[in-house]
């Protein structure tokens, strides 16, 4: 089995799904975990719309990081 360290996570931030603009602004604030705000934040109209644009984020990976990412480890 392989060991490993958990980094504590000290900091989130939220950023609103409606608001791509804020996507990279938010991976790029120094936050541990950046949450892409989909439910209670979002009006019941906007929500699909919302989602449309958080998964275009996901579309190209932000970092090369897949070694240091618990599901590597998972599949691994």
């Amino acid at each position: 089995m392989n060991e490993r360290t958990l980094r504590p996570r000290r900091s989130f931030i939220f950023t609103p799904g409606l608001r791509p603009d804020m996507f990279l602004k938010a991976l790029a604030s120094g936050a541990d975990i950046v949450c892409v705000e989909l439910e209670d934040g979002i009006a019941p109209r906007d929500k699909a719309e919302a989602r449309k644009r958080a998964l275009a984020l996901f579309q190209t990976p932000q970092a090369d990081d897949e070694a240091n990412d618990l599901a590597f480890d998972l599949k691994n």
